[in-house]
């Protein structure tokens, strides 16, 4: 390695040292705010911030990229490696999630809606495949290919996917919501409309307005009006019936309320149960509040003795001659 290079790299490790000091104890605090708040039931949970615990569901119909399969969530990342010897690195080239997408957290009271937007998530990673003479996952390969074209160069797809039925936590901001209609209870809405509502809809519609002029005299009277309503409503509730399903599954109590990031960014989303979730995010946080100082000493030091900046740092002195 040139010696310009160590000390860019040492330049490097200032930052990056400082940034896993820091990253480590902020990972702490969260790991703490996740023990002392107790986990509620959905249907029980208050406005605010909240933890919650149970399965994901979908909330309308979700393919993955990928399998091509029902899911909840997914998020799917291909990177390429460039450059050469110690300069290697991997570059991404081709994302793909559902961040936009709304999914249910359902436990045994109820369901709230998870809007994952900006959410700090921590995914177990579902696929991680490299193309090239020893790949690993055809699927994978063939993904590849189909996003970003065939090359020489080595890449790797890492895909987490949510799907039905997986363990879910989530701990972010709860506000009240709208519950989504089923069919039948949309269906019924949409024909069940009040008085004005008919006339304001049978108003905008000059073909029937026309036919409701029996005399044509060109002018509707009170009784062609209220024979005309008459007719209209009688016509939206035959279509209400024949479009009325059957039977539809029963649906699970709704708490009413949603999880969103909270106005100071908190969002926590993981697919593993809170006790195996604190004990990655406690060791994860303890090796980088350790490594971190250690990487910046390190990195100081050596800058440091190249800029002469220690005592008995440069060149040593030749011993004089006798």
């Amino acid at each position: 390695m040139a010696k310009d290079d160590l000390i860019v790299e040492s330049f490097f490790g200032l930052g990056a040292g400082c940034w896993m000091f820091y990253s480590g104890f902020k990972g702490l605090r969260l790991k703490r705010l996740i023990e002392e708040i107790p986990t509620s039931k959905v249907r029980s949970a208050a406005m605010g911030t909240v933890e919650l615990a149970g399965t994901a569901s979908p909330v309308t119909p979700l393919i993955d990229p990928l399998y091509q399969k029902p899911c909840v969530f997914y998020r799917i990342k291909v990177e390429e490696e460039r450059g050469s010897g110690k300069r290697r690195h991997w570059v991404t080239i081709h994302t793909a999630d559902s961040s936009n997408r709304p999914f249910w957290l359902q436990d045994e009271t109820g369901r709230a809606l998870i809007l994952p937007a900006g959410a700090d998530t921590r995914f177990k990673t579902d696929l991680c495949a490299k193309t090239g003479i020893f790949a690993s996952d055809p699927v994978a390969t063939r993904y590849i290919i189909s996003v970003a074209g065939s090359s020489l160069s080595s890449r790797r797809l890492t895909a987490e996917i949510i799907r039905e039925g997986d363990p879910f936590y989530a701990l972010g901001y709860a506000c009240p919501m709208e519950e989504p209609m089923g069919k039948a209870e949309s269906v019924s809405r949409r024909f069940t409309l009040p008085f004005h509502e008919l006339a304001r809809r049978l108003k905008a519609d000059p073909a029937k307005m026309k036919a409701l002029d029996k005399n044509q005299d060109g002018s509707i009277d009170a009784e062609e009006w209220e024979e005309g309503l008459r007719k209209f409503k009688q016509k939206l509730e035959v279509e209400a019936a024949l479009e009325k399903p059957a039977a539809e599954a029963p649906r699970p109590a709704v708490s009413g309320i949603c999880v969103r990031q909270s106005p100071e960014g908190l969002l926590l989303l993981a697919d593993t149960a809170e006790r195996e979730l604190v004990s990655s995010m406690g060791t994860s946080a303890f090796l980088m509040i350790f490594l971190g100082p250690v990487v910046t000493v390190a990195a100081a030091a050596y800058l440091a003795w190249k800029f002469k900046l220690l005592p008995g740092s440069g060149p040593m002195p030749l011993p004089e001659a006798p």
